[in-house]
C-alpha cells in the first residue's frame, strides 16, 4: 500500500485569507484557473510522491532528527506571478518574502534528510512559493494571456507576516473536488517550549 506525501510548512488564517482575497480579484472576468481551496494552502519543503506505507513510521522521526534545534522564523508575502511566466501561467502563485535564506536551509535540511533514507534527489532547486491555482485543461491560449495580463497587474500582496513554526508531513488523496490532505506528523521547531512530533 502506497500514500501519496510531501512535506510542508503550514500557513496561518491571515495569510490564506489574504491568498483568498488575491484569488477573487484574479478570477474576476472567468480566469480558466481551477484555484487551490485556501483550507488547503501550504507552502511545500519537499514532495515524496507515491511511498510505501511500510516508510510511514520511518519519515516522521527522520524529520524531526534533521530539524532538531532548528529555530522557527519569519516569513511574509509578497508579489503574484506564475510558472512558467506570466506570458503562459500554467500555475499561478504568492511569492514568499522575509527569511527565505533561512527557509531555504530548513528545506535543504529535509531533502539530504530524505534522500539518506532512499528517496531520490529532488531535481529542481527549491523555489518558494504558494501555489494559487492551476490552469484548465485545454484553456484557450488568449484567456491566458488575459490572466497574465491581471497577474502583471496585481499590485503586490498585503505585506501579512507570520512565523514559520511547523514542519508537516502530509498525506495527498486526488479527488474530484480537490486534493484532501492528511496530517501524518507534525514537528514544531525550536522556540516552543511544546516542541515534539506526534505520528497519526
Amino acid at each position: 500500500m502506497s500514500y501519496r506525501l510531501f512535506i510542508a510548512t503550514p500557513l496561518p488564517p491571515a495569510v490564506k485569507a489574504a491568498l483568498a482575497a488575491a484569488q477573487t480579484r484574479l478570477g474576476r472576468g472567468g480566469a480558466p484557473i481551477k484555484w487551490v481551496a485556501p483550507s488547503s494552502m501550504h507552502l511545500t519543503l519537499r514532495f515524496l510522491g507515491e511511498t510505501d506505507t511500510t516508510l510511514l513510521p520511518t519519515i516522521g522521526p527522520t524529520i524531526r532528527q534533521s530539524i532538531q534545534g532548528y529555530p522557527a522564523f519569519q516569513l511574509s508575502l509578497t508579489h503574484v506571478s506564475a510558472f512558467p511566466n506570466t506570458r503562459h501561467p500554467n500555475v499561478v502563485w504568492a511569492g514568499v518574502g522575509g527569511a527565505v535564506e533561512a527557509l531555504g536551509r530548513l528545506a535543504g535540511e529535509i531533502e539530504r534528510a530524505m534522500v539518506a533514507i532512499g528517496f531520490q534527489p529532488e531535481k529542481r532547486a527549491f523555489r518558494p512559493h504558494l501555489t494559487l491555482g492551476r490552469a484548465r485543461h485545454g484553456a484557450a491560449q488568449t484567456a491566458l494571456e488575459r490572466l497574465g495580463d491581471t497577474i502583471r497587474a496585481l499590485p503586490q500582496l498585503p505585506p501579512v507576516a507570520w512565523l514559520a513554526q511547523h514542519v508537516s508531513l502530509l498525506r495527498s488523496e486526488l479527488q474530484p473536488g480537490g486534493p484532501i490532505y492528511t496530517e501524518i506528523a507534525d514537528c514544531q521547531l525550536a522556540g516552543d517550549p511544546q516542541s515534539d512530533i506526534t505520528l497519526a
